[in-house]
């Protein structure tokens, strides 16, 4: 096998760095390391254990598990013997299981969690899977190798003959084999089966080889689902770097994670950078006029410092000691929020708001924003200097190109492009444009040669008035603020926008209890005359910026979460319109009944 080939230099980077801590996971409250020695100890034990088990060069092997390190050992021991990793979401319904499972042909199941323990067990029960291993259970009980704890597993293969198979499966990889089949969230049909090779993830990483630094002295925070490709191959091209990457398994933990490890590197969608930002100026509320007055002198400063820095031009001597006191009295607290330690932070998911990306950059905290898709490997654009739009997703990397269609669809052509969806020719078919991929967003081209992302394209919303609205961009502007969880537009041949709003519970009750606002439940503390004025100011300062037709004129403040496991949300927290539309048809129609919008 080349030496080019992504597994050999996964294994090269595991195999030689010893005792240094490889690993980290939360366990308990507790961080526990693992060496590099134990990591690939843990790796080529997996891989015996797998061949025992009769999993044959190219098959599926499922993994439906939280993040932790035995997620990303299964997964490299996985690859090692030729096998394909089928990452599910943990929490996703027994009947998209069950549809990923027969899809993808899945024949071994490795799952952590009860639910997804009895998922599994009834999958086995139903023959429709013959073996399944826990792992977050070392030992499970069975009359048979079709359930297996984590432990049982790495006993399957100890034998010479077994060592000898799983060195001889390594050195059979081929650069055109399958690395993954990942199943994109499809908030519209079914899933479809992403077939992704280790020739598109050694272009991928190649590629940002030459464009990001990373080595053995980083550490990454991987909070984001390793099931999700951008967590995943940020991790792996990580681990292949030589840099420590620590899972955290539950992602409301990630500000506390974040103080604990202190990483220099962190992947993240939008929202915690929307969080961490409408957090900062709701406590900056309450604080005393001197510390707003100071707050308000240094990040002007930063700002300010900034354009320069943006520029490649050095700071007037002036502007360069009033920005080293800033930062000392300001700047530098605000960098602790996130450990204090941060060289860079690859964002993507979705678009964040070019006020809250331009913040962080004046803190001296690089988000890279960029854009991309489980079907081109990840990243197809991303932040470089000089930048010149931070609403812009950056330029196309090296080896990429990227034109727009029709409608301004953008489309992409390069290695980092998948092979098609598994099963799914016509599928495959309707998504190209000769070698083009058509992506379903559309977009910009700014006079810097930036790419900027105006919405998807089935997503625009077109009123009754003839205006189209681009419903993220919306929901983007009002999900900012420090009060408001979640957002959901609907425009589609009405005669104005309105919004299903999930206000931020944690931060009423703290307002209502700082305001001596009694309640007994979240519908009362909704339903009270304050809360709902204050709701109403927050909502129609943010959409100040935009333009008249596209601001919400009414909404319907919910009293619970939109919830992936009701449908409402794809597993990387995607609003399902159309389900959510019919879950709240009677609210939705409410709000049109009115005689005008209030």
């Amino acid at each position: 096998m080349s030496s080019a080939h992504i597994l050999i230099q996964l294994r090269h980077a595991i195999a030689n760095r010893g005792e240094q801590t490889a690993l980290r996971c939360r366990l308990e409250g507790q961080w526990q390391d693992m060496t590099w020695q134990a990591f690939d100890q843990q790796i080529q034990a997996i891989s015996r254990g797998l061949l025992a088990l009769k999993v044959a060069h190219q098959d599926k092997v499922g993994i439906m598990a939280g993040n932790s390190g035995r997620w990303i050992s299964a997964d490299i021991g996985i690859m090692s013997i030729g096998a394909v990793t089928v990452p599910i979401y943990p929490g996703s319904s027994d009947d998209q299981v069950a549809h990923i499972v027969k899809d993808a042909e899945i024949d071994c199941l490795i799952v952590a969690g009860e639910q997804e323990f009895a998922q599994g067990h009834a999958l086995l029960e139903s023959g429709q899977i013959r073996h399944l291993i826990r792992l977050d259970q070392d030992t499970v009980t069975s009359n048979d190798q079709s359930e297996l704890g984590f432990a049982q597993l790495l006993k399957l293969g100890s034998s010479d003959a077994a060592q000898a198979l799983a060195k001889a499966r390594l050195n059979a990889l081929k650069g055109d084999d399958l690395f993954t089949l990942i199943y994109t969230s499809g908030t519209t049909g079914e899933p479809k089966g992403v077939m992704l090779d280790y020739d598109n993830m050694h272009a991928s990483f190649t590629i940002h080889d030459d464009f990001i630094s990373v080595d053995e002295n980083d550490e990454s925070l991987a909070f984001l689902p390793l099931s999700h490709v951008f967590e995943r191959a940020w991790s792996l091209y990580c681990l292949r770097r030589g840099a420590t990457v620590a899972f955290l398994n539950d992602p409301r933990l990630v500000v506390q994670a974040l103080s604990e490890i202190k990483p220099t590197l962190l992947a993240s969608v939008p929202r915690l950078f929307e969080k961490i930002h409408a957090g900062v100026f709701h406590k900056l509320e309450s604080a005393s006029a001197t510390k707003r007055r100071l707050f308000g002198w240094a990040t002007r400063v930063a700002d300010k410092a900034l354009e320069y820095q943006l520029q490649s031009k050095s700071l007037p001597a002036g502007l360069a000691l009033q920005h080293k006191l800033a930062d000392k009295l300001v700047l530098s607290k605000l960098r602790g929020l996130l450990g204090g330690r941060i060289r860079f932070m690859p964002c993507g998911g979705a678009k964040l708001d070019a006020t809250v990306v331009r913040f962080f950059h004046s803190l001296g905290l690089n988000v890279i924003c960029g854009y991309g898709m489980t079907e081109t490997s990840a990243t197809v654009a991303a932040f470089a200097q000089p930048l010149k739009d931070f609403g812009s997703c950056g330029k196309p990397l090296p080896g990429l190109e990227i034109r727009l269609g029709a409608d301004n669809e953008i489309q992409v052509k390069g290695a980092t492009v998948m092979r098609g969806y598994y099963n799914r020719p016509e599928a495959t078919d309707e998504s190209f444009d000769g070698e083009w991929l058509k992506t379903g967003d559309a977009g910009e081209i700014n006079e810097a040669g930036e790419l900027v992302i105006v919405e998807r394209i089935k997503e625009l919303m077109k009123t009754s008035n003839g205006k189209y609205v681009a419903p993220q961009r919306v929901e983007g502007a009002i999900s900012q603020d420090h009060f408001i969880e979640q957002v959901a537009i609907i425009a589609d041949g009405h005669h104005f926008v309105s919004a299903l709003v999930v206000p931020s519970f944690e931060a009423l009750e703290e307002y209502a209890k700082a305001q001596q606002i009694r309640f007994e439940s979240l519908a009362q503390l909704l339903d009270h005359d304050r809360i709902k004025a204050l709701l109403a100011e927050r909502i129609a300062e943010c959409q100040q910026h935009l333009a008249p037709y596209e601001r919400v004129k009414q909404y319907r403040l919910l009293a619970r979460e939109f919830s992936a496991e009701l449908g409402e949300l794809t597993p990387t927290m995607k609003l399902k319109r159309r389900v959510i539309n019919q879950n709240y048809r009677e609210q939705i129609a409410a709000m049109y009944r009115s005689k005008a919008p209030a």
